[in-house]
């Protein structure tokens, strides 16, 4: 396999991962895609998509070295919310370390907004990935450092939509009438993919990235003209939000909790800051990528019927909300 298109993607299975494996396969990359288990359903539906599934693990250093040898660049995402924080920075310090043993020519890094500004308010999940930034900076690897902003899909995973189509709103803790920013994760796989095509614009950057920046309660707006009925904004207390994480733990419901209570200092972060605590450059953003969605169009290009016909919900759902970036 000819390294000089080939890019090691790891999530591919996920929601940014996947997405950055198809628009790299799009502009003609050879993608590998990593994971566990290259004969599970989700490994064989990117095989059919033209990625090479390789086997390898983050926790095991001689697997990912095998799976960047060869390979011109990495595209680097983990997931905090499975594996936990002291995890999230072992693996991204793993394949930091994978990368510049193998001669990796370019290593981009799906970092968060704020990481590089929020040290001492207890984000957790911002922390770990200022400490796995911190590795890859120093590693000397070329590197870019993309800082997704809350994700757009984060309002169509089942909790949200489950209470939004239950309640005829989107819950989320910040006030209807600030903007806030958002992304689009097919806007960060266009940006990944102009860092691969053009490293001189885009080696040495560390860059917070949005699509647009709007009122969550457009955004309401908007979804009730898509669907047709009225679907409003609430503008959740953060205690509600903790109160009801609390229930799940007492509950049992511990993946439900670890989501919850990890976000809690986060959305505190964002009501305080200005436009929601993050800090795109929107002009610079759609420099470097000008096809950037509005969040017009990514409403529009969301089938929302099937979405309220896949998600009537029954059972009250689980604290997920609109403010951690999606994997």
């Amino acid at each position: 396999m000819n390294s000089e298109r080939t890019i090691l993607v790891t999530g591919a299975t996920g929601l940014q991962g996947g997405a950055v494996a198809r628009r790299l396969l799009g502009d003609g990359w050879r993608v590998r895609a990593l994971t566990r288990d290259p004969a599970s359903p989700r490994a064989r539906k990117l095989a059919a998509s033209g990625a090479v599934p390789v086997a390898g693990d983050l926790d095991d250093e001689a697997s990912l070295l095998a799976a960047c040898t060869g390979a011109h660049g990495v595209f680097s995402v983990q997931d905090f919310w499975e594996h936990g924080f002291d995890a999230e920075v072992r693996q991204g310090c793993n394949l930091v370390d994978a990368a510049r043993a193998a001669g990796v020519k370019h290593f981009v890094y799906a970092s968060v907004g704020g990481a590089a500004r929020t040290a001492g308010l207890g984000i957790s999940h911002f922390e770990t990935k200022a400490l796995i930034e911190q590795r890859l900076i120093a590693s000397g690897l070329a590197y870019t450092i993309f800082r997704p902003v809350s994700f757009l899909e984060n309002f169509t995973q089942e909790p949200v939509l489950k209470r939004m189509f239950q309640r005829k709103a989107i819950w989320f803790p910040f006030p209807a009438d600030r903007p806030f920013q958002l992304l689009a994760v097919e806007d960060e796989a266009d940006l990944v993919a102009a860092a691969f095509r053009d490293p001189d614009a885009f080696v040495g950057l560390a860059m917070e990235i949005a699509s647009d920046e709007r009122r969550l309660s457009e955004l309401a707006g908007l979804v009730s003209r898509a669907l047709g009925e009225e679907i409003g904004f609430r503008d959740v207390p953060l205690d509600e939000f903790d109160a009801f994480a609390r229930r799940t733990e007492a509950a049992g419901l511990v993946a439900a909790t670890k989501v919850g209570r990890s976000l809690v200092p986060q959305l505190r972060w964002n009501q305080t800051a200005p436009i929601g605590g993050w800090a795109a450059d929107l002009g610079e953003v759609r420099r470097l990528a000008p096809s950037l969605r509005s969040v017009e169009a990514w409403v529009a290009s969301i089938d929302w019927t099937a979405l309220r016909e896949a998600y009537a919900p029954t059972v009250e759902p689980a604290p997920t909300v609109a403010g951690s970036p999606a994997r």
